[in-house]
């Protein structure tokens, strides 16, 4: 938290002086008006405000992140596709193994972004396409079986009262 703060301070420092050397250098130009100078000042603060936004992840990979550890597991990641809301084909319930190229089974957000945005793809992003398949149908079977076991034990239950 510490770091944001300094990260934001830093920032505001560095803008205020890049704006008062721009308002000195225009009393020194005397072709340069306020108007200019307005303009200008504010297509810098635009594009220092945007580029300050780049590094940071967006709200939907945050909400992903139950554990809070910057990384999203494939648990995780199946907690929101797999709750039967979103498309089984769409291209987002895919990308955790396609972008998933240091094969780690925990998406950062480089490699969400870099899959995401960049259309970066991972060279071995076939044998991770199984690898993916393959989680989410064990993933599916043990669901089920929980399920099952779940329901014969409610029905032994009901039986014996």
């Amino acid at each position: 938290m510490l770091g944001q703060f300094h990260g934001i301070v830093f920032r505001a420092g560095w803008i205020s002086k890049l704006g008062s050397h721009l308002v000195n250098q225009a009393h020194r130009v005397k072709t340069l008006s306020a108007a200019k100078l307005g303009y200008l000042l504010g297509v810098v603060l635009t594009c220092m405000s945007l580029i300050s936004c780049l590094d940071r992840q967006s709200s939907f990979f945050s909400g992903l992140d139950a554990n809070f550890d910057n990384k999203i597991s494939f648990a995780e990641w199946w907690h929101y596709y797999g709750s039967g809301q979103k498309d089984l084909i769409s291209s987002s319930r895919r990308d955790f193994y396609l972008a998933d190229c240091d094969k780690d089974d925990l998406l950062s957000w480089d490699e969400y972004w870099n899959h995401r945005k960049r259309h970066n793809y991972c060279p071995h992003f076939d044998a991770l396409r199984q690898a993916g398949i393959n989680a989410t149908l064990v993933y599916l079977i043990s669901e089920e079986q929980r399920l099952l076991e779940k329901t014969y034990s409610a029905e032994g239950a009901g039986a014996t009262n």
